[in-house]
């Protein structure tokens, strides 16, 4: 079994971390605006 790590976000996670939350919207028939995106991204 693969270990599970949890650490904090880095910049370089950016582009995988957008993709999982744009699919999680597309999954729930929601969109946001472009500014929503970088105000979850900066928490």
């Amino acid at each position: 079994m693969s270990e599970i790590v949890v650490r904090p976000l880095a910049q370089s996670d950016h582009a995988d971390w957008r993709r999982l939350w744009t699919d999680y919207l597309t999954f729930y028939e929601t969109k946001l605006p472009e500014e929503v995106y970088a105000i979850t991204w900066k928490r």
